[in-house]
């Protein structure tokens, strides 16, 4: 007879009757893959289905330059996913060999910012070529979708290839750090924000390659984190300038007459006004918080 795991995915042939009362077996990686890959099959099999089932999927943000890179280079990104998904599963870790700077960036934001897991990158001494040996780290986890599976829903026309609609349904403010230092890097940045507080408050995303052009953008998941890190970021001494925040959605007590105004056809006072003016609205329509 058949003995089967608590989802019924798996199963083991035993003598029947062999065990009174036999416990279910435990349910392994395969089964939590089959489950989700039994959510995402009814939640994306059309159109229809994705409106009535899309609030079951917890969405990811992914930028734009990754999204391009999977969909250019499918096999890697779906060979980086499934086994990014067995180290935190099993509890192991990998190792990836002679990584291009875009394979190592594909890599990277997947490791620091989806699977959060730890990484360590250095030359190897046979052939001096770049490798990278990804572990498991306490509080990883799978994201529950990615970026091969958004960009086949792009396709099938379920999704949006909107990068800014996705953002706006996954964060609430963004803190863009538009000058990045010679010298500095993303690390450095997210460096700031050690402190318990800010563990997985936000997704950081790195933008430009040359030094004159390179920023970072943190998306944070919640407007009040984003406001306290805007905050710290005032009143302590770092080497990064022209730093702004952006609303992702429209706050309670927001009018036409910016943040923290009710519009509701009144004057507004003076005081209020020159308040006013360390904000502005972007193209997009999100609001900008300049840094004092």
């Amino acid at each position: 007879m058949r003995h089967y795991c608590k989802c019924r995915h798996r199963f083991v042939l035993t003598v029947c009757k062999s065990v009174e009362d036999r416990q279910p077996l435990e349910c392994n990686a395969d089964c939590w893959k089959f489950q989700r890959d039994q959510r995402l099959a009814n939640a994306f099999g059309s159109s229809k289905d994705f409106e009535d089932n899309k609030e079951l999927i917890q969405f990811e943000y992914f930028p734009e330059d990754i999204l391009e890179y999977a969909e250019n280079h499918q096999k890697f990104a779906q060979k980086v996913e499934s086994l990014l998904t067995d180290v935190v599963l099993k509890n192991s870790s990998r190792s990836f060999a002679g990584l291009t700077g875009q394979k190592h960036n594909f890599l990277s934001t997947y490791v620091y910012e989806h699977f959060r897991l730890d990484m360590c990158t250095y030359r190897s001494k046979a052939g001096g070529t770049t490798v990278a040996d990804v572990f498991w780290k306490e509080g990883c986890r799978v994201p529950e979708i990615l970026a091969t599976e958004i960009i086949a829903l792009v396709n099938k026309g379920i999704m949006t290839q909107n990068s800014a609609d996705r953002r706006s349904q996954v964060f609430q403010a963004s803190i863009v750090f538009p000058i990045i230092p010679k010298g500095s890097s993303i690390q450095d940045v997210k460096a700031l924000f050690l402190g318990p507080g800010y563990a997985n408050a936000f997704y950081a995303e790195k933008k430009g390659t040359s030094h004159v052009n390179r920023k970072v953008i943190l998306h944070f998941y919640q407007y009040a984190r984003a406001t306290e890190a805007l905050t710290m970021l005032r009143s302590t001494w770092h080497p990064f300038e022209c730093i702004e925040m952006i609303s992702h959605q429209k706050q309670v007590g927001v009018g036409a007459d910016g943040v923290g105004f009710q519009s509701s056809g009144l004057t507004v006072e003076p005081a209020k006004r020159a308040r006013a003016e360390k904000y502005d609205v972007d193209d997009e329509g999100f609001t900008v918080i300049k840094k004092s």
